[in-house]
């Protein structure tokens, strides 16, 4: 029985990259207030000082026979001077500093510690990128990688015959799928397109000897997905990124590239086999697609917050989706490295993002306004003005900019 929608949303937690299992929490919240006291009023003035940062109560527990040395590393996190990312359960990512921690150990509960933490947020705190989480991320792309060849190798109970062939030919139609998409966004790979349409005609072909082969299907799939990031030039990640993204709508049926595969019928249980594996295969190739996007993403230089914020959150949701299905086949192995990855693209994605500006609305008054007009007063550069024309397809010339709706600059 699948889990429950909420439980299949919770996030695993961490500090400072430390995870732990939260079991419990209270996060009051609540606005700032001053309060006067007016003589012959019956009730106070209350002026209202904005909002009040969060006081998060988070029960950890951590278990195992190795739990002394995760206690440990998450202690040390946790009395590590300056804030850090804390990854709540509930919540998400929140910026916070550790101001309590409270160890509870027995010899009668033993291989048990559960910790008390409380944490305040706080704000205003200059957030760098961490070279450590981006290599994070790449090591857990490669577990995950490791992980999903086993699934795939393990999954298959039956690549023989006409049900291996029906799977056969859903790795073409995926391998099909990838050439369309790769060769729309050619312009990414420049010199190294032909490098990367190659390796998937070299993995098309081979097909034919894998029939049954479960461990050579395996690598097939992971090794020729893995090249799509390692042949993506620094300058174009962001534009990798978001063919990956595009890659991970195979079998939706909804990609203009295609990807659409044939249902199976359920009939028999030789052909329940059959769709068993063309599931297991399309979310292989979708987690691939995920596993290679989470790379890219984390290398991209956005141009402003909303737009990092954008590229985390559909990477996130997108893990979500796999992570979830993965937990409805019973691929335990699968589901925690996905849940891992997604930890530490998360937290490298918000050092990449938090320092950027935000793109805001601004409403011009119905006058002619000019666009290195607007630079100037808002920046102080007019040498932004194209910036601002860049941003908004409405304004058609630099010199007039459109009054009718709001326009999309950025906040500094």
């Amino acid at each position: 029985m699948p889990a429950p929608e909420w439980q299949r949303r919770l996030r695993v937690a961490a500090f400072k990259g430390v995870y732990f299992s939260g079991i419990s929490h209270a996060t009051p919240g609540g606005k700032r207030t001053v309060r006067h006291e007016i003589p012959g009023a019956d009730f106070p003035q209350i002026d209202d000082a904005g909002a009040r940062g969060r006081e998060i109560d988070l029960e950890a527990i951590i278990v195992g026979s190795t739990y002394m040395d995760l206690r440990d590393e998450l202690l040390a996190a946790c009395r590590s001077p300056g804030p850090g990312d804390l990854i709540h359960p509930w919540y998400g990512v929140i910026r916070c500093q550790c101001v309590g921690i409270v160890p509870r150990e027995s010899e009668r509960e033993g291989g048990i510690a559960r910790i008390s933490l409380t944490f305040h947020e706080v704000s205003g705190v200059t957030v760098t990128p961490d070279p450590d989480m981006t290599a994070a991320t790449g090591a857990d792309a490669d577990l995950a990688a490791l992980s999903l060849a086993a699934r795939i190798e393990a999954g298959l109970a039956d690549f023989t015959g006409w049900i291996g062939e029906h799977g056969l030919n859903d790795l073409k139609a995926a391998y099909e799928f990838a050439n369309d998409v790769i060769e729309g966004a050619s312009d990414i790979y420049g010199s190294t397109v032909g490098a990367a349409l190659q390796a998937f005609h070299d993995a098309d072909a081979a097909l034919a000897g894998l029939l049954g082969d479960t461990a050579g299907l395996a690598s097939n799939i992971t090794e020729t997905f893995g090249n799509l990031s390692t042949l993506v030039p620094s300058t174009q990640t962001l534009a990798g990124y978001e063919m990956c993204m595009r890659l991970f709508g195979f079998g939706d049926g909804s990609s203009p590239y295609g990807g659409d595969v044939k249902t199976l019928p359920q009939n028999t249980a030789r052909e329940q086999v059959a769709a068993d594996n063309q599931t297991l295969l399309v979310d292989a190739v979708k987690n691939m697609a995920l596993i290679e996007a989470a790379r890219l993403a984390v290398t991209t230089t956005p141009t402003s917050y909303n737009q990092a914020a954008d590229i985390r959150d559909r990477l996130v949701d997108a893990l979500d989706t796999q992570i979830n299905a993965a937990g409805e086949a019973g691929a335990d192995d699968l589901l925690v490295s996905l849940e891992a990855l997604r930890a530490s693209a998360t937290l490298a994605l918000r050092g990449v993002g938090a320092n950027l500006a935000r793109v805001v609305d601004h409403q011009l008054p119905y006058v002619v306004v000019p666009a290195v007009v607007l630079a100037y007063d808002l920046y102080g550069d007019p040498d932004r003005d194209q910036e601002i024309v860049d941003r908004n397809p409405t304004a058609h010339h630099p010199g007039f900019l459109p009054t009718a709706a709001p326009l999309e600059v950025l906040s500094a």
